[in-house]
């Protein structure tokens, strides 16, 4: 459809609104409450237009075909200066002290609406200013555009402040000389005051800052330390998770030469990305380098292996490649590895069951495959296995409530292991299931089958798989997953494919298992379908599904629209790895011979030597990249069949980075002496220089780093340094490039760059799929009208379907193990960066539900014995109030804790105050 706006012929899309339209073609409409992205509260009604003579609010206002918008016209204007003239009644004008002097958009639109007399008075109330987490509130300087209000219930998602009533002086005696909009602004204001309502501490987000138009709410710990004017703002991405966020540092310097520089806080573009806590407050960490190298080449010297974290930027990753590479030895992360290997998988299987099933809708773009943040706005269904996002991606979490708020009927499905308040509290549409610990995943996506009536598929694709799952034994059907090529033409030497598949219950089978012995008899075809799909599911017993996620049947995971998001993390992968899957058939032969297509001698022989081999081998030969294999094939049949795209959570930064650009070595396979660690444990550790990592040898932080990072939804972002990374002396210290020359192990084509972000450009020498691109050319901030441009998207392979699942398996549940403690970090706190911040309020440590605590007798912060055996680790135990289930959630970073785990998420231990210990001890010791 058409629309005009001063004269100006426009085109607008169905659900637009007029500002919407206004926005995207740089007409410029004030606004002072309205977010974008955002439900609209209409308290300025700056935003007033007309339409064909009658008064409108464009931020509320839909479209229709031709409309003809005026924005300017003399009463609007006036009515417009009057608004903003009641703005300034009693607002305090020591501009010069205020922090949002220089960026405030109250002084911004009082030039634009040429206010320049005071003509409305009133008697100033007495207004309490208050403080939350790390805001500061001062009333007598708000103007009531609820901003604050309206970020934290409709991207936040925690309503932790509301509008409230206030007693203060009305203008009533200026109601007859004043425009009824302007009044009505004025009128609110003096009635209301903004109260923080929230039923729990706030865990700093600071969004309600960052949207503040005027020096209302502050950051406590930025007051009175710097004007606006004097910051350099620098645009970089957010290296605490995975999410990529702009950040907006705010830097000035130090000292006279200006080689010292101190970030003052740290902002974001509010109207189109909302950060977590971690970004906005944990800016103080500073790594301080070296330039001595001796231990560092010795260590490199006695090195059988690398141990890569995912807190690298792609340079370090590509950088820690060529030196493995060089060295010889393996390069290793288990996350990325998994990541690496089920990513292939997936895309192979997700284009193989799309050309099987879905011609009539096959995807021209590889993209569609997997879901990018854009996709969160209009997606009607999620699902979630093993997915934490308040502890592991809060910008999911707030994209899953933005999408909530305003969509209104989307559909929520989480399946974890214990219940979130918050999650639930994002709105009515919300499934949480609880399942144990060793099936959460594999039962998730099982149920998802049952449910959505995808089990005809699905037999087709993984015959026999289901083998542990048949009511009676007769049922089992010898078979496995059959070789299927893209194109592949069936002639005399292949084999008919139904031959491999176990059979359709036949509406004839169906109908006799019903007790009916005719077809005449059910009356009619819509009756007969509808008691084949029921009878389809009669030989599996589906009670074991429901009983592993703590559900009384499977409804709950029927999806009321087929489109949407499926987001998996590392848990998953965890999971997966852990199942024995292996069949009574043995491991990866093609046992599927008829008379027509007769074994050889060779695979009879094979067949019969492998058939005879034992469980604990068959076990042994079921190794991770089968398995990893498995789940692909997995979720690609739940995406394709129900149309979702695939979302990965990872735990570190830059998983998906490290996976794309390093050759991997699973761990599984290293016995290591001496072991290098870049940006995570080894016996010589290379990090960034903080209190909680203490490096053998220092590296800049992230955030001190020039490059690039890869984040969850594969697009390419630039790393901009907010601070040097100096040495002692002041002068430039050494990184990873400098290690890398040290060592000789570049390429001659990169021996002679200087900076890491020089390396930028290079990464598709690893990866064709990421560009040949400079560092600088790298965009950093969203475009005006909230199209996320930064950096780029990867060049998706559209590699070509080959070999379908060559594998034999079964889906066996694993039994239920007992547990009570998960491996789980708290909010805010991502990796020992952010706990190196002493910003942050949230602490690093033990948490868990307020029932937990109050059952066992814990107080905030006391100090405990986390014991398993003869394993006792310590560290202090913290309450998290929106956990419903009594379980503890132990951070990973606690020293050692990973043993009392032994490599899974998931474990029962004891717990004990650690003054209660050494009573005992006094005990025993008299």
């Amino acid at each position: 459809m058409n629309i005009t706006i001063e004269g100006q012929v426009l085109q607008a899309n169905d659900g637009d609104t007029i500002l919407d339209v206004a926005r995207r073609n740089n007409i410029q409409i004030p606004t002072i409450c309205f977010l974008s992205g955002c439900s609209p509260t209409l308290a300025c009604k700056m935003c007033m237009v007309e339409v064909n003579g009658k008064r409108v609010y464009s931020c509320n206002a839909k479209v229709k075909d031709g409309m003809d918008v005026v924005v300017h016209n003399e009463e609007l204007q006036k009515d417009r200066n009057e608004i903003m003239t009641t703005y300034c009644v009693n607002h305090p004008l020591e501009c010069g002290v205020c922090d949002k002097s220089g960026e405030c958009e109250l002084q911004d639109f009082t030039l634009y609406t040429q206010v320049d007399v005071q003509q409305f008075g009133l008697q100033e109330a007495d207004k309490k200013p208050y403080s939350f987490a790390q805001s500061f509130y001062d009333p007598a300087l708000c103007i009531m555009c609820e901003r604050c209000v309206t970020t934290c219930k409709d991207n936040i998602g925690e309503a932790n402040l509301k509008v409230g009533k206030a007693n203060l002086f009305t203008p009533d005696h200026h109601k007859d000389s004043m425009g009824k909009d302007p009044y009505s602004v004025w009128a609110k204001r003096q009635k209301g005051l903004i109260e923080f309502v929230g039923k729990n501490e706030c865990k700093d987000c600071g969004e309600c800052i960052a949207v503040c138009p005027v020096g209302a709410m502050t950051y406590k710990d930025f007051t009175y330390t710097s004007n606006a004017w004097e910051l350099e703002k620098v645009h970089s991405t957010c290296t605490h998770c995975a999410g990529g966020c702009e950040l907006i540092y705010n830097v000035k310097h130090l000292d006279v030469k200006g080689d010292l520089q101190k970030v003052y806080r740290v902002q974001n573009d509010f109207l189109y990305n909302p950060i977590c806590g971690a970004g906005r407050f944990a800016f103080d960490m500073v790594s301080t380098g070296s330039r001595n190298t001796t231990a560092l080449l010795q260590a490199f010297q006695r090195a059988d292996s690398i141990y890569i974290g995912s807190d690298v930027s792609n340079e370090e990753a590509l950088i820690a490649d060529y030196i493995a590479k060089k060295l010889n030895i393996p390069l290793i992360n288990h996350e990325a590895y998994c990541l690496q290997h089920f990513g292939n998988h997936f895309l192979q299987a997700r284009k193989l069951y799309e050309a099987q099933f879905s011609a009539d809708r096959a995807r021209s773009d590889v993209y569609q495959f997997f879901a990018t943040f854009e996709d969160f706005k209009t997606s009607p269904s999620f699902i979630s296995l093993h997915t934490y996002f308040k502890n592991d991606s809060p910008i999911v979490r707030y994209r899953l409530n933005n999408n909530l708020k305003m969509q209104k009927n989307s559909q929520v499905i989480s399946i974890s292991l214990f219940k979130d308040t918050l999650l639930e509290s994002l709105g009515k549409n919300i499934t949480q299931i609880q399942g144990d610990s060793a099936n959460v995943s594999l039962m998730g996506l099982l149920g998802l089958v049952f449910a959505n009536d995808l089990i005809d598929d699905f037999e087709e694709c993984f015959p026999n798989s289901l083998s542990a799952f048949m009511k009676r034994e007769d049922q089992k059907i010898e078979g496995f997953y059959i070789q299927k090529e893209g194109n592949e033409t069936k002639d005399s030497t292949t084999k008919d494919s139904s031959q491999d598949v176990i059979p359709h219950v036949t509406q004839e089978a169906a109908l006799q298992d019903a007790g009916v012995s005719d077809k005449e008899e059910v009356g009619n075809t819509d009756s007969i379908e509808t008691q084949s799909k029921v009878d389809n599911l009669s030989p599996y017993d589906t009670s074991i599904i429901a009983n592993a996620l703590n559900i009384a049947d499977l409804s709950s995971l029927k999806l009321t629209k087929k489109d949407g998001i499926l987001m998996i993390s590392r848990y998953v992968f965890d999971e997966f790895l852990e199942h024995d899957f292996t069949s009574s058939d043995g491991y990866g032969l093609q046992s599927h011979f008829t008379d027509k297509n007769p074994p050889t001698i060779e695979n009879a022989v094979a067949t019969a030597i492998m058939e005879g081999i034992t469980e604990s081998v068959r076990h042994d030969i079921m190794d991770q990249g089968v398995k990893l294999q498995i789940l692909a094939h997995l979720v690609a049949f739940v995406c394709d069949r129900l149309n979702l795209a695939l979302l990965y959570i990872p735990k570190g930064t830059n998983t998906l980075g490290v996976a794309n650009l390093c050759d991997l070595t699973p761990n599984d396979n290293i016995e290591s002496r001496y072991s290098i660690g870049i940006r995570t444990k080894g016996n010589f550790v290379i990090d960034s220089n903080l209190s909680t990592i203490k490096p053998h040898f220092p590296l800049p932080t992230l955030a001190q780093s020039e490059g690039s990072v890869t984040n969850m939804e594969n697009r390419v972002l630039p790393l901009i340094p907010s601070v040097p990374y100096l040495d002692s002396c002041l002068e430039p210290a050494l990184d990873l490039s400098d290690i890398a020359k040290e060592l000789e192990a570049l390429p001659d084509e990169l021996s002679s760059l200087e900076y890491l972000g020089d390396f930028t450009e290079y990464l598709f020498m690893n990866n064709a799929m990421y560009k040949r691109i400079l560092h600088k050319d790298l965009k950093a901030t969203f475009e005006r009208d909230g199209r996320d441009n930064r950096g780029y998207m990867l060049l998706l392979d559209k590699k070509e379907i080959q070999n379908s699942l060559e594998v034999k398996f079964s889906l066996c549940p694993r039994e239920i193990i007992g547990y009570n403690a998960l491996l789980l970090e708290t909010q805010n706190q991502f990796n020992n960066t952010t706990r190196s911040s002493n910003n942050l309020q949230s602490k690093s440590g033990v948490y868990a539900s307020k029932a937990y605590m109050q059952e066992h007798g814990f107080g905030e912060g006391d100090s405990i014995y986390l014991i398993q055996d003869d394993i006792r680790i310590e560290s202090e135990i913290y309450c998290d109030h929106e956990v419903d289930t009594m379980l503890l959630l132990v951070s990973p970073m606690i020293e050692n804790v990973r043993a009392l785990f032994q490599g899974y998420f998931s474990a029962s231990l004891e717990i004990i105050k650690v003054s209660e210990m050494d009573k005992e001890c006094e005990r025993n010791r008299a």
